[in-house]
């Protein structure tokens, strides 16, 4: 299935994926040091 994907919309996802990970890390960062 992944293979049938077009590559900008793979990367688009990733990127998006990434995002979402690094955003929840910062703020259960920021939430530790405010607490």
């Amino acid at each position: 299935m992944l293979m049938t994907l077009p590559r900008r919309l793979l990367r688009s996802t990733a990127l998006f994926l990434y995002t979402l990970v690094a955003k929840n890390q910062f703020f259960v960062n920021y939430s530790k040091v405010i607490v």
